[in-house]
């Protein structure tokens, strides 16, 4: 009896790893492989460049290659296309998950290799699901010691004041055992466009080790969960490579389909790509262009160099557009323009975005798209200054519609991006309530003050922009992209600009 009773650890990890392996076998999942990740190719940088290797390993954040003179590279997976950025995603779950293909085999469930086996009255692991119409992040929840569906709400805390609250019915928990050892069990999950809230609280609480997760119910007294160091571990290995694939899925390079069904780099373009080759072709517009250009004689002072004359023809994203005196055409950042003229050119761009007639009142001046003047039926981006002027004290405003709430207060709403996956979160203070023919919709608008930059910066470089809006625990989501999105990223961009004057 003693030595069956101390061999029982062992017994654990091997039956464990057997397991694994059993469940790698009959439903076609990885263990760790042998030999290299991906095999030899070409792979892609963030600029168009390519290179011919194979790779090696892949931690999450730095991609190990080896060339096909056998040198090793150690590069940033931030360097990479997006398509092959969402190679690196793949090779990361490979490596370090094993999965579950359930029947009738639509959807396959990856879980850490280092999930923890020693849980006794808890257990607590992550997921990541990729299917048809699928991809989400989950927190599984077993427990011996209470029943799921004598409580409606999770908890979570990040230990720094950050929480996100998990609602659930009774239908959502599942349940199975022998008598004297029921097994309850409930999935918190997060999707590309719902349970976003919950990312920041993970990001702070798994990062500092302090996340803790509470059940609650009507009459019920709280019950906090017990989460081990390897469980927290685990979760934040899983969470950190969800969180690379986020944006990915978001913007559509990886898709809501098996992960091993997919191609990325298989002539499909890129959108991290197209961007470069829109920018392109706008600058190709000016390259062509005869005359002086649309602001004539303007100064340029480059970072590090002397002050140039050159002619400014107008604006791509952030950067203004000139032609120097070698008749090079090229962006440059608006903060090396002579601030005469950078005022000048924010003037024009104003005019063009909203039009020579912006909402006035006394004190403050709005600018929003002329494009959405008569049909803001979704979500909006504006500027306002205040004291009447295009150059003084600079606001970014908000503003959303929301059918689903029928007049109801909208607490909050987060913008993100392609590029800003964290996104920006605007508490609003006030709700208007819009009377339809059919229904009612809750309108709520509100200045962005004090957020960074840098942060914003990251917002007019995406592609697609996500508003997540809240009315309380209830929410609904907005995606602008393509045509749609313009209105914004010039209404931000503009920003910017006002923001680098005001300074």
């Amino acid at each position: 009896m003693n030595s069956r009773r101390s061999c029982r650890p062992c017994r654990s990890v091997l039956s464990f790893l057997c397991f694994i392996i059993l469940s790698a076998l009959l439903a076609g999942g990885a263990v760790a492989q042998v030999g290299p990740l991906v095999e030899m190719r070409d792979w892609t940088s963030d600029d168009g460049k390519t290179i011919r290797a194979e790779l090696i390993d892949y931690n999450g954040n730095e991609a190990q290659l080896r060339l096909e003179n056998g040198q090793r590279v150690s590069v940033p997976d931030s360097r990479f296309s997006r398509l092959d950025q969402a190679e690196l995603v793949r090779a990361y779950i490979g490596k370090n998950t094993w999965s579950i293909l359930p029947p009738p085999q639509t959807t396959r469930y990856y879980y850490s290799l280092i999930t923890s086996e020693n849980a006794t009255h808890e257990k607590i692991v992550s997921q990541i699901a990729f299917g048809p119409g699928s991809f989400s992040y989950g927190i599984k929840i077993h427990s011996t010691t209470i029943d799921f569906v004598e409580y409606d709400s999770l908890i979570f805390a990040d230990g720094k004041g950050g929480t996100y609250q998990f609602d659930f019915k009774g239908a959502e928990v599942a349940g199975w055992g022998d008598p004297g050892r029921e097994v309850s069990r409930i999935v918190a999950s997060i999707r590309s466009d719902q349970g976003l809230p919950l990312v920041p609280v993970l990001k702070q609480g798994l990062g500092s080790g302090t996340l803790t997760v509470e059940a609650r119910g009507r009459g019920k007294d709280p019950y906090r969960l017990e989460i081990s160091r390897e469980e927290m571990e685990a979760l934040e290995d899983l969470f950190s490579i969800f969180l690379k694939a986020l944006p990915l899925v978001q913007s559509g390079v990886i898709k809501k389909a098996l992960l091993e069904n997919q191609q990325f780099n298989s002539g499909i373009t890129d959108p991290g790509v197209s961007m470069t080759a829109k920018e392109d072709s706008e600058l190709e517009r000016f390259r062509s262009s005869r005359g002086g250009g649309r602001f004539g004689e303007i100064t340029w002072t480059p970072a590090g160099g002397e002050v140039q004359a050159v002619r400014g023809l107008g604006w791509v994203g952030k950067s203004v557009v000139i032609r120097t005196a070698e008749e090079e055409v090229k962006q440059v950042p608006f903060s090396e323009i002579d601030p005469e003229n950078q005022k000048r050119i924010l003037e024009a761009r104003l005019d063009d975005f909203a039009g020579e007639d912006p909402l006035s009142d006394e004190v403050w001046i709005s600018y929003y798209s002329k494009a959405l003047k008569g049909n803001q039926t979704t979500y909006s981006h504006g500027l306002v200054f205040k004291e009447g002027s295009k150059t003084g004290k600079p606001h970014l405003f908000v503003q959303t519609y929301a059918t689903k709430f029928e007049g109801r207060g909208i607490s909050s709403f987060l913008i993100s991006g392609d590029s800003l996956p964290g996104g920006v979160r605007v508490p609003n203070e006030r709700t208007r309530t819009v009377k339809g023919n059919d229904n009612s919709w809750s309108l709520a608008s509100q200045n962005i003050v004090g957020e960074p930059l840098n942060t914003l910066s990251g917002l007019v470089d995406s592609k697609a922009i996500k508003i997540l809006v809240n009315s309380g625990d209830d929410f609904t989501t907005v995606i602008l992209e393509g045509d749609d999105v313009i209105p914004s990223i010039e209404a931000l961009a503009c920003y910017l600009w006002a923001k680098e004057i005001d300074r």
